[in-house]
């Protein structure tokens, strides 16, 4: 983004190493890759994106870094990174930019000012939109309006007291999609009586529905939100050591109950009803959860591809990527 409004715009950035010596940063990148985690290889230019219209419009030139030993590259290098591993610290990417000419509008008639600003017509709020996209509006209502819901959820994954279910908002009636809010947020929005707020997005997804009539409970925890709700669940969790992980890692379909690797955690398994499952890591992943899936006769992860990935590699401790779907049916062919 930073590279790309230097290259936009007449702005620079400015170098602040000198703030606040106690600090730990680390300088701005200059290079770096771009992952396509649809087929599981970087890119290291535009160049390097295959000629095909879907991924053109995905991977734009915007995404790549500046080129090596350019003005740009060298201004990168006044950024800031904050990891937490350094410090203690949460993570945090700090930049000042500074205007170093005016901003010319697209036509060329030179810097729109507060005037001209004022002077244009006043676009109506519910019209309000980006780059021709209009917002939509997510309202966001009180789970506990729907006992019935509140009341299968707990049920069916055994919830303690200390989940805080009244911080659990539903977008629809349907109570199809469930966000977890903070204790400020909640409140806000419970006094809004007149919409004068126009939420965008709020909370956490931390749960989603499946429509399949055969489920005792169709609402199942997603990975986006799941170590909020793992924690207060006394069923549907199972242990997962790192074998057991590996071997659901390297499979994107669910294995069969007796495939599964470790004795007792098949035993645990096959004692499910179909439905969804939290495996809890116990190795190097200790602390960690994950959502999987458990079928009639099968279990699986329910997790990205990407999510996958990284966590094949830091569980193998691997610096490379696993291999392309190219390299795969190379490999098969050989």
């Amino acid at each position: 983004v930073v590279a790309a409004a230097l290259a936009a715009a007449p702005l620079s950035i400015v170098d602040c190493s000198d703030r606040l010596p106690g600090l730990k940063r680390r300088e701005g990148l200059s290079s770096w890759k771009v992952y396509d985690w649809k087929d599981d290889v970087w890119y290291s230019k535009p160049s390097d994106v295959p000629d095909d219209p879907f991924k053109k419009r995905k991977f734009v030139d915007t995404m790549f870094p500046p080129a090596e030993g350019s003005p740009i590259a060298s201004e990168m290098k006044k950024c800031m990174r904050i990891l937490p591993q350094d410090q203690d610290t949460g993570g945090f990417f700090i930049v000042k930019l500074v205007k170093t000419a005016p901003f010319n509008d697209e036509d060329g008639e030179g810097a729109r000012t507060v005037e001209d600003v004022k002077d244009e017509e006043e676009v109506p709020e519910e019209a309000m939109a980006w780059k021709g996209h209009r917002f939509r509006k997510q309202e966001l209502f009180p789970l506990l309006d729907v006992p019935e819901v509140v009341e299968k959820i707990k049920k069916f994954y055994s919830l303690k007291d200390t989940f805080p279910m009244h911080r659990v908002a539903r977008t629809s009636q349907k109570c199809h999609k469930l966000h977890y809010l903070s204790k400020g947020a909640f409140p806000t929005l419970a006094y809004d009586k007149n919409s004068y707020l126009n939420v965008v997005h709020g909370g956490v997804k931390v749960m989603d529905h499946n429509d399949s009539k055969e489920l005792e409970c169709g609402h199942r925890p997603v990975q986006e939100g799941v170590k909020y709700f793992a924690p207060h669940m006394q069923a549907r969790t199972l242990k997962v050591d790192d074998a057991a992980l590996e071997s659901l890692l390297l499979h994107e379909k669910p294995l069969n109950i007796w495939e599964l690797v470790g004795l007792d955690f098949r035993q645990e398994a096959a004692q499910l009803t179909p439905g969804c499952v939290v495996l809890e890591c116990t190795g190097l992943n200790k602390g960690g959860y994950l959502c999987g899936w458990k079928g009639r006769s099968s279990l699986g992860l329910f997790i990205a591809t990407s999510q996958r990935n990284s966590l094949y590699f830091r569980l193998k401790g691997e610096d490379r990527p696993r291999q392309s779907k190219e390299e795969k049916k190379q490999n098969a062919a050989e």
